[in-house]
């Protein structure tokens, strides 16, 4: 058995074909562009907690030399040493 298409009903599954194609691109390049703002977002909170992290250390050293230097001032010393 043989299948004919008429020329009509190929073209509208063409023109069908046509259109899901040009639906998915643009979904591909709104979900490209979510993924990008996503991706930009993350590296700033990333870059963000880096330097709080990096600023929580600087206060953990500067409470270190403050006992330090306290200790040093307020330690008496004992003869026997």
């Amino acid at each position: 058995m043989a299948y004919f298409a008429s020329g009509g009903t190929e073209t509208t599954l063409r023109a069908t074909l046509a259109a899901q194609k040009t639906a998915l691109d643009a979904s591909l390049s709104v979900a490209s562009t979510a993924a990008e703002s996503a991706r930009a977002a993350l590296k700033q909170i990333a870059d963000a907690a880096q330097r709080a992290q990096e600023a929580a250390l600087e206060a953990f050293r500067a409470s270190v030399r403050a006992v330090e230097q306290m200790s040093e001032r307020t330690t008496p010393t004992r003869p026997d040493r």
